[in-house]
């Protein structure tokens, strides 16, 4: 056998650990509290104060969120960026140009902080 025929099985085996990986630190912020806290004059944003929507979609997301959130950016599982977009209140974001797969969108706010990241999947 030549070293070409492991790449399949390698490629394979590394998507699977990203999933996992994935997968578990999604458990991780869902077993985190979602009340907002009181920092004094201002309230500290949580993970389900963001929603993306319709999951799964086709051509369009929309997201819920609040006004400190900057940038949306969308992955695929294995950390290439595919979209980026700049965060407006209402706007639908075209997102049916990228093949049917599961994808990570993530928010930034304003002073470039990850604020949190979302899985979403596309059906064609």
């Amino acid at each position: 056998m030549n070293l070409y025929s492991y790449i399949p099985f390698v490629m394979k085996q590394l998507l699977f650990l990203v999933m996992v990986f994935f997968n578990l630190s999604a458990f991780a912020q869902a077993s985190r509290g979602t009340e907002l806290t009181d920092t004094g004059s201002q309230y500290e944003l949580h993970d389900r104060d963001i929603q993306v929507f319709p999951n799964p979609f086709t051509s369009y997301i929309s997201i819920n969120a609040p006004a400190d959130v900057s940038r949306v950016f969308v992955y695929n599982t294995i950390g290439t960026k595919m979209k980026s977009f700049y965060f407006e209140l209402g706007q639908r974001y075209y997102v049916g140009d990228l093949p049917r797969g599961i994808y990570l969108v993530q928010f930034v706010s304003q002073d470039n902080k990850i604020l949190t990241t979302r899985r979403v999947s596309k059906k064609d």
